[in-house]
């Protein structure tokens, strides 16, 4: 065979996968900028998992504003290094820690009595921290990514809604990091929401379907968090996008290999990511009071797949975690 044939037809291939790529890189990195400058003077906000990533971004965007904002994490070194960095970025900032670990619910406990506390007051919570990854099991004998990434967030909500006792006239909000796999997702593959079957019973454990689940979820809950609070508490879920962050390091295999690839080459910063979830916690509430309950993204309010509407389901949701957390149901 020719070999200038061979290396033009190298060339072309090169070029149209470069093309693919490049078009690719720039759908997805596609997003829209919080447009709202509101400062965050005098408010609390509490984030979770904000050592990294989304958590990250979103808290130097609230400290930038002037709020005072509260990192829980469970890597303690990690997050003093974050709060040493985002002070030498923002003077003054007003930033500080609490230990949590949403896989220890005895944590969560810790961590709600001890903002409560410290602080007071809170204006806005954002649950953030996220798993991905195979089956583990936490000390509480749950499945990990139900845990952290859906209960431990009930459970920490729930707490700091009884004991702040949030009015319509100052109320909680409640941002609920989500992501677009809630669509694929069904609440008969987080075992531990059965009542009936034993754990371990049912099909072979499938890491994204499990984090599927999860946030599906995360969405149901929203909307029956503010249904049930009402005007005390606004509430939304927030998908950031497809995200460059650590979320992936966890997942194993071929397929996890292959995604920390796409990643690194064609998802979003996490600067980027984090645009919704900072339009979700600044835009005012009477901006936002109408969409309480809604999935948002790209800083829209968008409407929710099929499996998301089943209020019946969502509320079975509700009172299964309730007795999960072992929590009277109000």
């Amino acid at each position: 065979m020719d070999t200038e044939y061979v290396q033009r037809v190298g060339a072309l291939v090169l070029g149209v996968v470069t093309l693919c790529v490049t078009f690719t890189r720039a759908y997805i990195r596609k997003h829209t900028r919080c447009e709202d400058n509101s400062r965050l003077d005098g408010k609390t906000v509490l984030i979770t998992g904000a050592s990294s990533g989304i958590g990250r971004a979103v808290a130097v965007e609230c400290v930038s504003r002037g709020a005072r904002v509260v990192l829980a994490c469970r890597d303690v070194t990690k997050t003093m290094f974050v709060m040493a960095t985002i002070r030498r970025a923002v003077p003054g900032a007003d930033i500080h820690f609490l230990l949590l670990d949403l896989a220890s619910l005895d944590s969560v406990r810790a961590c709600a009595d001890a903002f409560i506390g410290r602080f007071g007051q809170l204006n806005v919570l954002v649950n953030n921290a996220a798993y991905l990854g195979p089956k583990r099991t936490t000390s509480d004998g749950f499945d990990y990514t139900f845990q952290v990434n859906f209960l431990g967030y009930f459970l920490l909500t729930s707490l700091l809604c009884r004991a702040l006792a949030p009015k319509p006239s100052r109320p909680l909000r409640v941002v609920n990091m989500a992501s677009h796999s809630y669509a694929d997702g069904r609440l008969e593959d987080l075992e531990d929401l059965s009542e009936d079957s034993p754990r371990g019973t049912s099909r072979p454990y499938q890491q994204y379907r499990t984090y599927a689940a999860s946030k599906l979820a995360v969405v149901m809950y929203t909307a029956q968090l503010a249904l049930r609070q009402g005007p005390s508490v606004i509430a939304v879920a927030v998908h950031p996008g497809a995200v460059h962050t650590s979320l992936l390091r966890h997942y194993s295999g071929a397929v996890g290999r292959a995604l920390r690839v796409a990643a690194a080459i064609l998802f979003r910063t996490p600067e980027a990511g984090a645009q919704s979830v900072v339009h979700c916690v600044v835009v005012s509430d009477h901006v936002l009071r109408p969409w309480t309950g809604a999935y948002f993204t790209d800083c829209c309010p968008q409407p929710v797949a099929p499996p998301a509407r089943d209020r019946a389901a969502a509320e079975r949701l509700w009172l299964r975690c309730s007795a999960l957390c072992r929590l009277p149901d109000k």
